[in-house]
């Protein structure tokens, strides 16, 4: 399946990059990771954000759009400007450069827009200067130590998008080297920073062309990489106002004490809850409160009262680990050239290379979590007929499974007697004792080798109902 693009595709971005904020002092994948946002002091100041282009779907036609002004807070961090508390615009001369006086009447040169088009960023399909050319991301880690430190995490966070966007290829383009350079992203290790960051996009300015991975774990990171592909936050729509309400008065003041006003025009840490002009980004496609890039309902909170709370009918924003089916789709949107489908869509798409699609991405379930057929492996581990040899014990027998069609086919249990199950073991743990869907012995319980079977199960009689207790996991028979 290939998504079209939106009727009205609007680029019209800075060079923008994004953060996961990272609890402090918790366990990374066990605490809302926008709750413990540190505070630092701002800068508020009016930057203009350059022109870009409209294409129309199914025309060759482009118009280019008029320049926008926008008011935004930033603070100073790694060298470059971060913008909506933790959106990286640039250097801080960049940031500079573009600011405009209060109420502005703007008017450029072209060799202006030009300049300024170079450090713009149009993350919509037909724009070619901030996608990742085939949907391949090349990357490089700052160093051999960052890349012991953050390889598993990072590893997971890129099979977060993989699983989802078969397409995507992330490719480690050379030794580590702490050199930033264009077309190649550079993995930048930090511990105690507060955050994570990264471009949005492929990033037009080398001085931005970085990922920071602090202890934000896999989901932290599958956040930054969502940005890297092109994604913005959520809540940043302009329609994000019928769907969440706005607490201004539960925001944080910066480390100055300069108050949060998140009206137009706002000031201090006010401003990183903006809404973007209409023209700023595409919006096509539902709002998704439960999007990989949106804000916890905490979100700078001073008061430890929801800072964004969501109107009646509309779930609670949580600190999302995966990529939810809306944040892949609109990435397919974006590389829509490369595309051909989303696994875990429960629309099964053999030309995006998926044999299968269960409409989730787990394992286990017969259906990968990257859309493959999984052969088909029971937890219990079977036994050996040969007398002498299965290694059953002598409070159960090794029986054929009869009739089997799963992972069950040919093999051999230990069987417990009937209305007993294994000693000292969790009936829920699948490792040691489990119940199959076999007619006649629904309610019989099988073991590993070696494992006593001499504990009376809470319901005893045969069939269905018998030992209840125990888990029934009908890929072992």
């Amino acid at each position: 399946m290939v998504f079209s693009p939106s009727t009205l595709l609007l680029s019209l971005l800075p060079v923008l990059a994004s953060s996961t904020i990272v609890p402090l002092n918790t366990t990374t994948n066990s605490t809302d990771p926008s709750i413990y946002n540190p505070i630092r002091n701002v800068t508020t100041i009016n930057i203009q954000i350059s022109p870009g282009v409209l294409s129309l779907t199914n025309s060759t036609t482009n118009l280019t759009i008029a320049p926008v002004v926008e008011r935004v807070s930033y603070y100073v961090e790694e060298g470059v400007a971060i913008i909506d508390g933790d959106v990286i615009f640039g250097t801080e001369d960049e940031i500079l450069a573009a600011a405009v006086p209060e109420n502005p009447v703007v008017q450029r040169s072209a060799d202006d827009h030009v300049k300024l088009g170079r450090r713009s960023l149009s993350i919509f399909p037909y724009s070619s200067n901030s996608k990742w050319p085939g949907g391949t991301i090349y990357y490089k880690w700052e160093s051999q130590a960052s890349k012991d430190f953050r390889l598993a995490d990072w590893t997971e966070g890129m099979k977060r998008w993989t699983d989802r966007l078969p397409f995507l290829r992330f490719i480690e383009a050379s030794a580590p080297d702490s050199t930033l350079i264009a077309g190649v992203v550079t993995l930048i290790s930090r511990t105690g920073t507060g955050s994570c960051t990264s471009p949005i996009g492929m990033s037009q300015s080398v001085g931005g062309n970085f990922i920071k991975l602090d202890d934000c774990g896999p989901g932290g990171y599958a956040h930054e990489i969502g940005h890297t592909l092109g994604l913005t936050h959520e809540q940043q729509r302009p329609d994000r106002d019928a769907y969440m309400a706005l607490h201004c008065e539960n925001v944080a003041s910066d480390t100055n004490g300069v108050a949060a006003i998140c009206g137009n025009p706002c000031a201090g840490l006010g401003c990183n809850f903006r809404i973007n002009s209409a023209t700023e980004a595409d919006w096509a496609g539902a709002y998704d409160v439960l999007s990989i890039m949106h804000y916890s309902m905490y979100a700078f909170s001073a008061t430890g009262r929801p800072t964004l709370q969501p109107l009646p009918g509309v779930p609670n924003p949580v600190a999302a680990w995966m990529p939810t089916l809306t944040d892949a789709r609109r990435v397919c949107d974006v590389y829509w050239e490369d595309c051909r489908g989303v696994c875990g869509d429960g629309i099964f798409s053999p030309n995006n290379g998926e044999e299968c699609d269960d409409g989730n991405n787990v394992d286990g379930d017969g259906c990968s979590a990257d859309c493959k057929i999984e052969v088909p492996v029971c937890p219990l581990l079977s036994c050996d007929p040969t007398a002498g040899l299965n290694g059953c014990d002598v409070s159960t027998s090794c029986i054929a499974l009869d009739g089997a069609v799963a992972a069950g086919v040919g093999q051999h249990l230990c069987a417990c007697r009937h209305g007993f199950r294994a000693n000292s073991a969790s009936p829920a743990d699948e490792t040691v004792q489990v119940r199959l869907p076999w007619v006649g012995q629904d309610g019989r319980v099988f073991v590993k080798p070696g494992v006593q079977c001499n504990q009376l199960c809470d319901q005893w009689q045969l069939g269905q109902d018998g030992c209840g207790e125990v888990s029934e996991v009908p890929v072992c028979y």
